[in-house]
Order: C-alpha cells, then sequence, then structure tokens
C-alpha cells in the first residue's frame, strides 16, 4: 500500500480531509522514525517496534571489521496479547 493509498483509505473511512490525514501520518512517521534512528522502543495499539544496536567491530584474524548496525524488530499482536511482551 502507498502513502497515498493510506491517507485516501483513511480519509474515506473516517470522514476526515485528506490534507488533515497527510499532515498526520507524516508526523506519525518522523516519530516513528526518530524514535527507530536514537533506539528507543515504540509501543503502538496492536504493534511494538523495537530497535537494537549493534556496536561496530574491529577487524580481527577471525572476523571483518564491520560498522555500527541497527536491527529494528516489528511486532504485531492482537488487543488481548499485548501484555504478554
Amino acid at each position: 500500500m502507498s502513502f497515498k493509498d493510506l491517507v485516501s483509505t483513511i480519509s474515506s473511512n473516517n470522514d476526515i480531509p485528506a490534507g488533515t490525514v497527510r499532515k498526520v501520518a507524516k508526523a506519525l512517521v518522523e516519530s516513528i522514525k526518530a524514535s527507530v534512528e536514537s533506539g528507543e522502543d515504540l509501543k503502538l495499539p496492536g504493534l511494538k517496534i523495537k530497535t537494537k544496536v549493534i556496536p561496530a567491530r574491529e577487524a580481527t584474524e577471525t572476523f571483518k571489521a564491520r560498522p555500527e548496525m541497527k536491527r529494528t524488530v516489528v511486532k504485531l499482536y492482537q488487543a488481548n496479547d499485548r501484555d504478554a511482551d
């Protein structure tokens, strides 16, 4: 689904002007992006986003050097499962 499709669907289903939906959706995306970039966990209804920062590693005889990496996991869950984690 494209961003345009998402905005259109939310706008149609909730009788909210598309411009308003677009502004809110862009703000939400920026907030999620900032959370992931900072490594902060984010809990939303039915969704949990967890980012793990893997530190850089210098080269050794056995391993090549590796830059710092971020791994982000998105978990979907039912409303009654949200307290399971």
